[in-house]
This record gives C-alpha cells, structure tokens and sequence, in this order.
C-alpha cells in the first residue's frame, strides 16, 4: 500500500507550476476582449440601422423636385452616408 505522504508530495508536484493569478489575468483578458467585441458588434448595428433610415429619407428627398443647389446639397448627403456607412 502506498504511503500517503507520497501521495500529498505527488499532489504538490502536480500543482507546482500552476499559476493561479495567471489563470485569473488570462480569463479577465478574455472577459474584456468579449465586452469590447460585443459593444463594438451592438454599436455597428445599431449604426448601420441609422444609416440605412437616413439614406431613404434622403433618397426619398431626392425624387421631390428642388433648386438645384438643393439637390446637390442632397446628393452630396448622400454620398457622405454611403461613404460613412
């Protein structure tokens, strides 16, 4: 039968290298990188939906008849959306 010394000092061996701040750091690393991917993914949707509102309101203006410095002002508008988008 084994002795059981040799079984706690065979336990502490195992444990020897483990690192329990290193685990915490890395989970915590991990949490951050998921709530700045996720915010970023909820802000560029909520983004896009704008975007997309805005361009129909403006594409909606932009089939009224206007001056013609008001349709370039529309068009120019435009283009900043789509670029933005």
């Amino acid at each position: 039968m084994p002795d059981r010394h040799e079984d706690v000092s065979y336990v502490g061996s195992m444990f020897s290298g483990f690192d329990s701040y290193e685990c915490e750091y890395q989970q915590f690393q991990w949490d951050v990188h998921l709530l700045i991917k996720g915010t970023l993914n909820a802000g560029i949707r909520f983004l896009d939906g704008d975007a997309k509102t805005e361009l129909a309101k403006i594409e909606e203006w932009m089939k009224k008849p206007a001056s013609d410095e008001y349709q370039e002002h529309l068009v120019d508008e435009h283009v900043d959306v789509l670029a933005n988008e």
